[in-house]
């Protein structure tokens, strides 16, 4: 019995531990867990070794001693025999990886068998794991070179054709932002649609999403410069701004200009030698995505494709060993019955902060190695993929239903990484795309969760609801007033029978915002949670619309779903008519920092529900708490100290959008005296900005430690309802065991930790 519950849980190919070694060795000679008490005291012990020797040599297995040492001949053969052992795993393991476990599929069939194939799981140890991280890597930098080579080839042929040089050739730019964004959306759609994907096949799924926003998103760049040029060349605002761009870069260039003429020519030289160093070095170490694509020109073209393509493969690596590390303890914690915490960043010292300041400098790619965040998704990736394959296997085991893994799977996915695809190619990929690719999937995702619909003609409810042609409408994260219900009977809102301050007016109000047959364009939360349906069937949404006659642009296929319109749940709450609510109940979601902010304004300003007499008759106004003070309530909670104040993390995320406008509009390409110097100073002032916000975060950041699904069990616990489980169903110990015992038995086993 020792000896199964030393191995209880152990996985077919796992190395065992001393403990169980020792439990196994224990039973095979029929001895304590000693072993008989020391070397040679037990005569079975030793005649079942010396019988055991005596079978191996007959069966020709040379046994090896003190009188019988190993001759170089047997040392040789050993080393090759090892090294086209490890060649074989190592194949296998490679070959698994290129085909997405098809490999290993086929091994543990009747012709792999016979084809004498190795299945790649049942090799365990720490070099067959780093194999597995390594082929992880070289199949993942494999097909991105593959879909980047297959890419510039594509564009090599298409400039080579006549179609190019024709005016569908004049606005590639343009089909290939249309392009990339639509495959981009078909990507993500199916993503969506089967959120419980492997978490290999989501990434690459992911991968895929990421080039098309990107090659989406440098066309739309290209296509705004290309349409720019063509409607302001020649005209009077075009010469005006280039006289002001002029002006602009002589009154920069100016005092370097004087400064320069003060210094000695020696020391003038050597600076200007420096800057210009400098600038090939930063221009180099900031190549991206975009120079894999372009045909090269010169040596320094070879070379930056090699920095991007090493940099991908290195940051891949990388990512991939430090996620394998978390999933293995996670994976670990999972069947020791343990938490699993989830790491956040530790602030800087003084070198580190300068250091990171000094290197963030030299281009985009090398200052997103030291953005914050780094730690927490490489354990959350880690965490998720053990969850899922920890899932996996106990359904593959038996242990639960198909029925039950894919419930704990769909639950799984709903707290999925969303950073999943990985790092590498987002890494070097041009900041302006990034940031577009990044919104223009926000945006998709929003689309996708729009409907659209007609008000009714009729009677208006709350403020907070809406009667439509398709449904009634509960306005999701907030509350207005209450008008009489005649019929309402509820001893516990009388409120709802005799109406509430303001009720009638919140209600005209959302008349006038939403007429009768006016289109409205509704919103489900990404939070399911935050979204689906109440308990009396009313559908949770936020409600957008555009004035009359413009809400028909909102039944325009595709643009109706994305053109900007009025947020009226937020609307009711900035003018003092209703207030954030119900967030105990739905959680997180998608507008809850942007409904904060409305609701300070309408706060500060003291109108509607905020006014000295909207609180004395509310009185559940101002009771929900804002984002930001349940944040701070966490933190005062787990730490006992106050949350620092972020007083970095705005300044730079608003001077990084000012330089990513500023340097795509092509403004400092036009300023040939300080473009260059400036573009260099800005983003010497983000490096800055960007490693002291770094420190901000990680002292605002606390470590989190996700729950495990709850249909996977510890070894523990498993082990403790077979036993429990034999006595429940003994006609000695309990012959009356029902259904309710075993329930109360799996209550008490999923809640307990050991």
């Amino acid at each position: 019995m020792e000896a199964v519950l030393a191995n209880w849980g152990r996985r077919s190919g796992q190395p065992m531990s001393d403990e169980q070694r020792k439990a196994m060795f224990a039973s095979m000679r029929g001895g304590g867990g000693g072993g008989g008490g020391g070397s040679g005291s037990s005569s079975s012990g030793g005649n079942d070794l010396a019988a055991q020797y005596d079978r191996m040599r007959a069966a020709g297995i040379k046994i090896y001693d003190g009188d019988n040492a190993p001759s170089w001949w047997d040392k040789t053969k050993a080393f090759f025999s090892g090294a086209v052992e490890g060649a074989r795993g190592g194949s296998a393991i490679v070959q698994d990886k290129l085909t997405f476990g098809a490999s290993d599929a086929l091994a543990r069939t009747r012709l792999g068998q016979a084809l004498g194939m190795i299945d790649s799981s049942t090799l365990q140890g720490g070099d067959y794991d780093f194999s597995r991280g390594a082929a992880t890597v070289a199949r993942e930098s494999l097909l991105g070179a593959l879909g980047i080579g297959a890419l510039s080839k594509l564009g090599a042929a298409w400039k080579g054709t006549s179609l190019a040089q024709s005016a569908i050739g004049e606005h590639a730019r343009l089909l290939s932002a249309i392009g990339g964004f639509a495959s981009k959306y078909g990507i993500d759609s199916y993503r969506e649609n089967n959120p419980t994907l492997n978490p290999v096949a989501d990434k690459f799924l992911g991968m895929a999403s990421q080039i098309a926003g990107y090659v989406g998103s440098i066309g739309l760049l290209g296509s705004l410069h290309q349409y720019g040029r063509a409607a302001l060349g020649g005209t009077k605002l075009a010469a005006a701004g280039k006289s002001l761009v002029a002006g602009i870069d002589n009154a920069l260039s100016a005092p370097f200009k004087w400064l320069g003429g003060k210094m000695p020519a020696p020391v003038a030289n050597a600076l200007k030698k420096a800057h210009s160093a400098y600038s090939a070095f930063s221009d180099f170490t900031g190549s991206s995505i975009k120079d894999l694509a372009t045909k090269p020109a010169s040596k320094m073209d070879w070379f930056k494709k090699a920095y991007v393509a090493t940099g991908m493969a290195g940051v891949a690596a990388r990512d991939e060993m430090a996620i394998r590390h978390y999933q293995k303890e996670r994976e670990s914690a999972l069947r020791a019955g343990r938490d699993f915490t989830i790491p956040s960043d530790t602030p800087r010292g003084l070198l580190g902060t300068l250091g990171s300041m000094a290197v963030g400098t030299t281009g985009n790619p090398i200052e997103k190695l030291f953005r914050p965040g780094l730690k927490s998704y490489q354990a959350s990736v880690g965490a998720y993929r053990a969850d899922y394959d920890a899932i996996k296997a106990d359904q593959e085991a038996g242990r639960i239903s198909a029925h039950e893994a894919n419930a704990a799977l769909a639950k799984l996915a709903e707290n999925k990484p969303r950073n999943i695809q990985g790092k590498e190619i987002w890494q070097f990929a041009p900041a302006a795309a990034a940031f577009i690719n990044w919104q223009a999937g926000d945006a998709m995702a929003k689309a996708r969760r729009s409907t659209l619909d007609l008000r009714q003609p009729g009677q208006y409810a709350d403020a907070d609801t809406l009667a439509l042609r398709g449904s009634t409408v509960r306005m999701s994260d907030m509350n207005a007033p209450e008008v009489p219900h005649a019929q309402s009977n509820d001893p516990d809102h009388p409120e709802r029978r005799t109406g509430e301050y303001l009720g009638a007016e919140a209600q005209q109000r959302i008349q006038q915002l939403v007429k009768d047959n006016q289109y409205v364009r509704l919103v489900e939360d990404s939070n399911p949670k935050a979204g689906g349906f109440d308990k009396y069937g009313r559908a949770v949404r936020t409600v957008e619309t555009l004035p009359k006659p413009f809400d028909q642009l909102l039944r325009v296929p595709y643009l109706g779903k994305v053109i900007p319109a009025r947020d009226v749940n937020k609307t009711l709450i900035r003018e003092g008519l209703a207030d954030i609510h119900y967030r105990e109940l739905s959680g997180r979601g998608d507008r809850q920092e942007a409904y904060d902010q409305a609701r300070a304004k309408a706060q500060a300003e003291k109108i509607g529900i905020w006014s000295d007499q909207g609180r004395a008759a509310l009185p559940w106004v101002g009771k929900e708490k804002t984002v930001q003070e349940r944040r701070e309530a966490n933190y005062q909670r787990k730490t006992g100290q106050s949350l620092p104040y972020p007083q970095w993390a705005n300044i730079s995320d608003k001077a990084g959008l000012g330089l990513m406008t500023t340097g795509n509009s092509g403004i400092f390409g036009m300023m040939p005296k300080s473009g260059t110097g400036a573009a260099q100073a800005w983003n010497a002032a983000l490096a800055v900005l960007g490693s002291l916000e770094y420190n901000e975060r990680a002292q605002r950041t606390l470590n989190r430690s996700p729950r495990p699904p709850s249909v996977i069990k510890s070894d523990w616990q498993l082990a403790q309802e077979a036993r429990l489980g034999r006595e429940l169903q003994s006609p000695t110990r309990r012959p009356q065991a029902t259904a309710s015992d075993f329930r109360a038995l799996d209550d008490f086993l999923a809640n307990y930790r050991p």
